[in-house]
């Protein structure tokens, strides 16, 4: 499933803005039950996930617990693929899909992120959900500790075009939300250490004038 969202950053006392007047005709924006999330988040020693942009986590409360994301090249924008599995069994499926990444290291738990989210879908008049509004509250955990807390909004495309996306952005952004780099909540919980640059530089958009053979044997290893 490709994954389309905005993040943005919002402080204790935003409040979310009447949604109105963005809503198709005949749509509604529905409000979601709050439920609180437990997230493990896997990577190597040295967060060769992080830094490549890809995320695997366990999150308890799921159906589909076991989540991978993977990167597109588009910021906000991901694959994502889920499966079912025992809290402390990597699917065999997801763990292969991340081994370009790792490679040989073992990947084990990096962070934990608690999070208390308020959601609410905007819908058409067939009730079919085009975007959900996540407020969400997130606490980095260490044991039994709260080591970091911070508060934004996630803006999901769920069908539709993303023009739906533009409108709210309007709406969220002069209500006090702040747009900045689409940064994962995983990433902002690891620290400077997670965006430092990955180890596998992306294949080159244009080749060398006059590549050696190594240059050659590198860049189709990359691809």
């Amino acid at each position: 499933m490709l994954e389309e969202e905005r993040k943005y950053e919002v402080d204790t006392g935003f409040a979310l803005p009447d949604l109105g007047s963005v809503l198709p005709p005949g749509g509604r924006v529905v409000t979601r039950p709050p439920v609180t999330l437990r997230a493990t988040y896997y990577d190597t020693a040295d967060l060769r996930l992080a830094r490549a942009g890809v995320s695997l986590r366990y999150r308890r409360g799921d159906d589909v617990p076991w989540t991978v994301k993977l990167p597109t090249g588009s910021p906000g924008t991901r694959h994502e693929i889920s499966r079912r599995g025992a809290p402390s069994t990597i699917p065999a499926e997801l763990r292969g899909l991340v081994t370009v990444w790792a490679r040989s290291a073992p990947l084990r738990p990096a962070t934990v992120v608690r999070t208390s989210r308020r959601a609410y879908h905007v819908c058409d008049a067939a009730d079919t959900v085009l975007v959900e509004i996540a407020d969400d509250s997130v606490s980095v955990v260490d044991g039994s500790r709260v080591v970091g807390r911070f508060r934004e909004l996630e803006v999901e495309r769920k069908a539709g075009d993303g023009r739906l996306l533009d409108r709210i952005e309007m709406l969220v952004r002069d209500a006090g939300a702040v747009a900045g780099d689409f940064t994962p909540k995983h990433v902002r919980a690891l620290g400077p250490a997670a965006t430092a640059p990955p180890d596998l530089p992306a294949p080159a958009r244009s080749p060398a004038k006059h590549p050696t053979a190594g240059d050659v044997a590198a860049e189709a290893i990359r691809r």
